[in-house]
């Protein structure tokens, strides 16, 4: 070599060409190019060496040579991390939030009142069998009394129900048969007003007799009641007081 360089690694020693500032078999650094070489050091002869008897060669592996590591890269730039957004603001003491209230079960008193109340309207506004029953019941006494104006009141009243056809034809037909006994019973009294007051002329003339025959008539037609029986009472009376009224005598 033209400049008798070598490698200033003591580990390595190996010469280039040219000086170099890395050594390319090792990579350690070099003395500059344009440094002074230092003056050859000139070692003093060694002694001849005894003769070594002769050593078969050894193979030797292939030297692989050092990889050259390149000079570290100067530091780039780093760009700056971006800014984080900002937290959210922190309440000190948040507002409680109010508790829900919890809904009770329903108490069974609660519903035997409200199942009450719907009996109850129930009721009033719809007419059962038994309310029916009552105003048939109302109507056909009135009829017996002798008021069929109030009767009549009642079945009209009754019409405007649930009440069945066959039901409104039985009331009819007892106001028609109360209104026949009410005609009846109001000329029996028509009569009988008119038969007592012949009686009670008879008696007083002393006929005991013919007011005995005028009663009699009297009762065949109208039946009798408690005010026949105590005519012909007065009559049997006076007949035992007067026994020469008596014509078998």
């Amino acid at each position: 070599m033209a400049h008798n360089d070598s490698c200033i690694n003591t580990g390595c020693g190996r010469a280039f060409p040219h000086l170099v500032d890395f050594c390319p078999w090792c990579g350690a650094a070099q003395a500059p190019v344009s440094a002074v070489p230092a003056p050859p050091v000139v070692m003093p002869p060694l002694p001849p060496a005894p003769p070594v008897p002769p050593v078969p060669p050894v193979p030797q592996a292939p030297v692989i040579a050092a990889p050259v590591i390149p000079p570290p890269a100067p530091p780039t730039s780093i760009p700056a991390p971006a800014p984080l957004p900002p937290a959210p603001p922190v309440r000190a003491n948040p507002a409680p939030r109010p508790a829900v209230p919890t809904r009770k079960p329903i108490r069974l008193r609660w519903w035997l009142i409200g199942l009450g109340i719907l009996w109850l309207a129930w009721m009033l506004t719809k007419p059962t069998a038994a309310r029916i029953e009552r105003r048939m019941a109302s109507a056909i006494a009135l009829a017996k009394e002798c008021k069929p104006k109030e009767a009549q009141d009642e079945l009209i009243a009754l019409r405007k129900t649930r009440a069945t056809p066959e039901q409104l034809r039985q009331v009819q037909s007892a106001l028609n048969t109360a209104a026949a006994a009410c005609t009846r019973a109001g000329q029996r009294r028509a009569a009988w007003t008119t038969a007592n007051n012949a009686i009670e002329r008879l008696l007083n003339a002393g006929s005991i007799e013919q007011a005995r025959t005028r009663l009699a008539t009297f009762t065949k037609r109208w039946g009798e009641d408690a005010r026949t029986r105590e005519v012909k009472a007065r009559i049997d009376a006076g007949r035992r007081d007067h026994p020469l009224a008596d014509p078998s005598r």
